[in-house]
């Protein structure tokens, strides 16, 4: 039985929604929200999942595929349930479940520093990953318009 404090904790972390913007290479971007983060991912990016779905999931982060390289904007949802799927997306792939056990960020592969954390309580989370205007990507400019969600709600 969840306790008042806790409670009020937990709907302070739903609902929330942040905006982060970082400079991708290698197409792909990160979520990190396990104990045992390893970074490595190249068996994961040979995989089928990988290039079709754009996604590739361990117990402590996911990588996510991109379309385009150089400055990209990831926004990163938390929501009391389910949300509608947004039809205006490219993509939408359903990631299954994650279990969190430290607090959420996003790394992208060129960060100076370290990334700003999304505190969630611990607990498992569905997690749904949406690409958009992912035809205007260029991957030898910044000119394309792509951008990403990330959107987290508690498991049942």
């Amino acid at each position: 039985m969840l306790t008042l404090l806790a409670f009020l904790v937990l709907m302070m972390a739903l609902n929330t929604e942040r905006l982060y913007e970082g400079s991708v290479s290698y197409f792909e971007f990160e979520l990190m929200y396990g104990e045992n983060y390893s970074g490595d991912y190249d068996a994961g990016r040979r995989t089928p999942q990988y290039n079709e779905l754009g996604f590739v999931k361990t117990n402590a982060s996911c990588a996510f595929r991109t379309h385009s390289n150089f400055e990209k904007s990831v926004l990163v949802r938390v929501h009391e349930k389910a949300p509608q799927v947004d039809e205006s997306a490219d993509t939408v792939s359903d990631c299954g479940i994650i279990e969190v056990s430290k607090p959420v960020f996003v790394l992208f592969p060129n960060a100076d520093g370290p990334p700003e954390k999304l505190q969630l309580p611990h607990g498992k989370y569905a997690l749904r990953y949406s690409q958009f205007k992912i035809d205007t990507a260029d991957p030898q400019t910044e000119e394309g318009k792509d951008h990403y969600t990330i959107d987290l709600w508690p498991a049942n």
